[in-house]
């Protein structure tokens, strides 16, 4: 077996997505990366047309993805970049390509309900594993805006995968083959 590089996997993977992209899943990540800006390194690797309109306009509704194919793949190398070797590694394989991946996986923070290392920030996100909305361990926050406790949420991860039986027809299977299993 051979060895490839994470970054070069990730370009090959987002490549590879880019091209059976439907509209709506475009103008999806085009909405989440929209805001990309000056403080990002992508932003120097955009056409000049492209930062104008990012400054300027709104998303646009029905986009083409030919026209904004480098913010497209920015935001699919973007959540590729979260999964771990072996997540790669898989998906490589799943298009034909057989290597193992070589480079050093993301330093993500375990969500405090499921433990899975899928936030890059403390507060304020939600995890792909299991949906609860982390609030940096702030109990108060966290009932608010979850609708129910961390208790409850980690004995609905137990028995359902899910932090509430509300996201069982949005999460996918390959959460737990994406992100390593941390500690709670």
């Amino acid at each position: 077996m051979n060895i490839m590089f994470r970054e070069n996997a990730i370009k090959i993977l987002a490549n590879n997505e880019f091209d059976s992209l439907n509209t709506s899943m475009a103008q999806s990540i085009i909405e989440d990366f929209w805001n990309v800006d000056e403080s990002d390194n992508v932003w120097y690797k955009l056409p000049d047309f492209l930062k104008n309109e990012l400054k300027e306009n709104d998303p646009p509704i029905k986009p083409d993805k030919n026209k904004y194919k480098e913010l497209l793949l920015y935001g699919l190398s973007n959540k590729l970049e979260d999964g771990c070797n072996s997540f790669l590694e898989l998906e490589l394989t799943r298009i034909g390509i057989h290597e193992k991946i070589f480079g050093v996986e993301p330093n993500l923070i375990s969500c405090e309900c499921c433990g899975y290392r899928s936030l890059r920030h403390a507060e304020f996100e939600i995890c792909e594993v299991c949906y609860w909305q982390n609030c940096g361990g702030n109990v108060v926050l966290a009932m608010s805006l979850n609708k129910k406790s961390l208790h409850s949420a980690r004995l609905s991860f137990s028995q359902i995968d899910v932090s509430s039986e509300q996201y069982m027809s949005v999460v996918s299977n390959e959460r737990f083959i994406k992100y390593v299993r941390g500690n709670l």
